[in-house]
């Protein structure tokens, strides 16, 4: 068995006691991430009998029982993981127990603060939460206030109450802030309930555990459960400042976090001893386990948007004093441009001097989700602005958009209309007297094209460019191979065509604004030809006793071959390796016409000489004639037949030099021209010959075999 400990033990030392001896006298001050071993005899059994404040993780591992004795205890960002079940992945077990008291300790914010608690010990009261500064106590119900969320803070709590496993609770003029949680480690399985009523669906809530708590993994076991708001001054760092923290998306993830942004916070966790204000769509049960938990901390999930089948974008609004608020927008996905319940999540008022939100009919919301993003879309920005000065819109995240997508800011005060980039804020002078929407932002759907091809040699193709944002127009332009405009576009929406192109590369270029330019990469090819077609011959000149000839084309990216013999012959199509016998001696010119789909199409030429002279080659002359070839043969043979046999069924037959028969077949039907191939595979190598027989005729020829 062993106890890892992540991170440090800091200055403090620690006996550890196992099956009646020390497993180690002394643990020394600690650094990184070792193991402490406590296993002799094979007894899992540990105490820890001198206090030991841990600073990163301790994971116990299965079949290990450590005997805290109040001597564990856990200080901001330390968590401990035990009571799990035994997963498959050794880092992640942590399926062992601790038995008696453990101590935690977390900071929220200050006296005058507001902090959202929820206790990872089993026997804690709210006393816990009582400070000598008369801070006030509150559980959240929402019957209160009519549906209001802020005003359901009216349960106040005048006297202890036992602090529910999973339950949240509130407690504001915080004293110093820091709280201190002293019993049993919470480990297993609770399930906190949860109401609607009229028009507040939620309710506060609270990670049970004394280990950090995956929103991911929450969510994916409560479908009931919406967006989360975080008053993440209330819990251990990176909880720093004073507003909320939104998580939000799609069932499953990946997720996405909004509202103030806070240094270092990166991954949807939630942390020890935090509560949290909970969306739900029904009355029921919120389910909470032990494996819904972080198994190392500050954690081990990735980048949110990683993995999205969305489009997200986040805007910031930073003040004078450089204070910042984030609000998000999605595209895609499940999101639709109505209001989508987990997905859109509302606006939670957490201050009246500084903040950002966008708007869904009417509605106020941190986190947006709509369609997917096909034409433009105008989304108004609200924002809370008191102090005077100089504030700033900047993009902050632009992930998974198409590279043409665009999104401008507009300021209706000023008439400025400013691309949204990052590195490129959109600066402006608070004005509180203004009144209405002041600002929008303006999603440019992307940019599509098609490109033709060009028949090779020609200048026939052409690119079709598509601006779907209808109130948009763009303003494209063309660039060659070489970098030279060679055409370019009026403004305009819907469709562009640049035409008369040969085969090439182009660069296309569009703006909206003329500054903000964005390039896209476009090959018109060769029809679908990349290269002009070729094609050889086996022998350029033959006999006639030996004219037959095997032709074998390349013609890259074509489908169709159309074979013209010169000969007055039927043309031949569909093959790329035809074989033709000539009849007469002459000169005759071989074309090859290659196409794709019987479109751009490319041709090539050949002469092929046929002459009277005798050759050695086997042949019968006469209307009942045949040819040997290839003669000698290596690995197959061939008869083709110079005279119409339809009417009669031919024998053909091969005997070797001993006069042994050794291949025999009939066929009927045969026409002038007919290929039928001799099975020479289990023949030796030597000199056969070939016997064509009818009712009325019989022929003879020599074949040749040399593998």
């Amino acid at each position: 068995a062993e106890l890892k400990i992540q991170s440090k033990l800091g200055t403090k030392k620690a006996f550890i006691r196992s099956n009646g001896a020390y497993a180690s006298s002394l643990i020394p001050s600690f650094t990184g991430i070792g193991t402490l071993r406590f296993n002799e005899g094979g007894n899992n059994q540990a105490e820890v009998l001198n206090r030991v404040t841990f600073k990163g993780v301790v994971a116990v591992r299965n079949t290990v029982s450590v005997a805290s004795n109040g001597n564990m205890r856990f200080d901001n960002n330390a968590v401990l993981l035990s009571g799990g079940v035994a997963p498959t992945d050794p880092l992640k077990n942590y399926a062992g127990t601790v038995t008696g008291d453990i101590r935690v300790t977390r900071t929220g914010s200050v006296y005058g603060g507001f902090n959202y608690w929820c206790s990872p010990i089993t026997n804690a009261t709210t006393a816990a939460l009582a400070t000598s500064y008369g801070n006030n106590l509150y559980q959240y119900d929402n019957t209160l206030a009519g549906g209001s969320i802020q005003g359901a803070w009216g349960n106040v709590i005048t006297s202890p109450i036992p602090m529910q496993a999973g339950r949240g609770y509130i407690q504001t003029y915080a004293g110093n802030g820091t709280v201190v949680f002293t019993g049993p480690a919470r480990e297993g399985f609770f399930n906190t309930p949860v109401t609607v009523t009229a028009g507040n669906n939620f309710n506060l809530i609270g990670n049970p555990y004394p280990s950090a708590l995956s929103y991911d993994l929450l969510r994916g076991g409560n479908a009931s459960l919406g967006s989360i708001y975080l008053w993440h001054s209330s819990g251990a760092a990176p909880y720093n400042t004073s507003s909320y923290v939104v998580m939000s998306g799609p069932n499953g993830g990946p997720y996405v976090v909004a509202g103030n942004p806070v240094a270092g916070f990166s991954a949807t966790e939630i942390g020890v001893g935090q509560g949290f204000l909970a969306q739900v769509s029904s009355a029921g049960n919120i389910a909470f386990n032990s494996n819904q938990r972080v198994s190392a901390y500050p954690g081990n999930s990735t980048q949110f948007l990683d993995a999205a089948d969305y489009s997200t974008m986040k805007v910031r609004l930073t003040s004078p004093s450089q204070s910042a608020f984030d609000a998000v927008v999605a595209f895609g996905g499940s999101g639709t441009d109505g209001v989508d319940f987990g997905l859109d999540a509302p606006r939670m008022p957490s201050s009246n001097t500084f903040e950002l939100f966008t708007y869904i009919d009417g509605g106020e919301y941190t986190i947006q989700f709509a369609g997917a993003l096909q034409a433009t879309k105008v989304i108004n920005l609200g924002t809370v602005m008191t102090a005077p000065g100089t504030y700033s819109f900047s993009l902050e995240n632009f992930d998974n958009f198409d590279a043409s997508a665009r999104v401008y800011i507009e300021d209706v005060k000023t008439g400025a209309f400013q691309s949204l980039k990052a590195g490129s804020p959109y600066s402006f002078v608070n004005d509180p007297s203004f009144t209405g929407t002041r600002f929008k932002l303006h999603f440019m759907a992307p940019i599509a094209y098609t490109a033709s091809g060009s028949c090779i040699n020609e200048t026939n193709g052409k690119i079709i460019v598509v601006n779907p944002n209808s109130n948009n127009n763009v303003t494209a332009s063309l660039r060659d191979a070489q970098g030279a405009v060679i055409a370019t576009s009026a403004p305009f929406a819907g469709e562009h065509e640049f035409t008369n192109l040969g085969s090439g590369s182009y660069s296309l270029e569009a703006s909206y604004d003329g500054s903000d330019v964005f390039a896209s990469a476009i090959t018109v090819d060769g029809g679908g030809i990349s290269s002009p077609a070729t094609f050889v011959a086996s022998a350029n000149e033959v006999s006639i006793a030996d004219a037959i000839v095997e032709f074998s084309a390349n013609a890259p990216g074509a489908n169709v071959f159309e074979w013209n013999f010169g000969d007055g012959s039927p043309e031949v199509t569909g093959t790329t390796t035809p074989v033709h016998a000539y009849m007469e001696p002459g000169i005759y010119t071989v074309t090859l016409k290659a196409s794709l789909n019987g479109g751009c199409a490319t041709a090539a030429t050949s002469t092929v000489t046929v002459t009277d002279n005798a050759t050695g080659l086997a042949n019968v002359a006469g209307n009942s004639g045949f040819t040997i070839y290839p003669n000698p043969a290596n690995e197959v043979a061939n008869l083709l037949f110079n005279a119409d046999l339809k009417d009669s069924e031919v024998t053909i037959s091969i005997t070797d030099a001993a006069g042994r028969i050794v291949s025999k077949k009939n066929v009927n039907n045969l026409r002038s021209g007919a290929i039928v191939g001799l099975d020479i595979n289990e023949l030796a190598n030597g000199v056969y010959e070939v016997t064509v027989a009818g009712k009325n005729f019989r022929n003879v020829g020599r074949l040749t075999i040399a593998k």
